[in-house]
């Protein structure tokens, strides 16, 4: 019985978060020049040099973009908000329909899009996939955290990236 107790104290003991890692009660201040999520609009303003991105409020009154980049329609989630305020994270998301590859009138199955969407993050850096729950669905996402802030420069290098991950997506759900 000592054992276990010993091993059940070093996993309570384990399961802290260091020292100096704690959430602060208080958000740190974005910096002046620098773009967070709290505010949609610089976001937007980014994602229209791809394409179109008007943004909106979810049903859960958090901002999402609606935008599309070289055709190809997306959304930019809000993470970490409470109540549609102070937003942390983005989640850029797309999804495509994967077709059987014997019967072009069928989706694919479950173990077909599990399957590819294991080769998909096997292969690549930027974005993750998996397989949706709808019939053939493939989901393909990318988070990125802003908080405390980052320059417009590293924000529109997540832009780039998603541009990357999202025409090879649509490249890999073509075949």
């Amino acid at each position: 019985m000592p054992a276990v107790c010993a091993v059940l104290a070093g996993a309570a003991a384990c399961s802290g978060v260091p020292a100096g890692f704690e959430r602060p009660e208080q958000p740190v201040p974005t910096p002046e020049g620098y773009v967070d999520a709290s505010d949609p609009q610089p976001i937007s303003e980014i994602a229209w040099r791809y394409g179109p991105a008007p943004w909106r409020t979810d049903a859960m009154g958090d901002p999402r973009i609606e935008a599309e980049m070289a055709g190809i329609p997306y959304a930019i989630e809000f993470y970490g908000c409470d109540q549609g305020q102070g937003c942390t994270d983005l989640r850029f998301v797309t999804r495509a329909d994967l077709r059987d590859s014997d019967d072009p009138d069928k989706p694919a199955s479950r173990q077909a899009r599990v399957w590819q969407a294991n080769r998909w993050n096997l292969e690549r850096r930027f974005g993750k996939v998996s397989a949706g729950e709808e019939p053939g669905e493939l989901i393909l996402e990318m988070n990125a955290t802003l908080a405390g802030g980052v320059t417009r420069q590293n924000l529109d290098a997540w832009f780039d990236w998603w541009r990357v991950a999202l025409t090879e997506f649509q490249d890999f759900t073509a075949r």
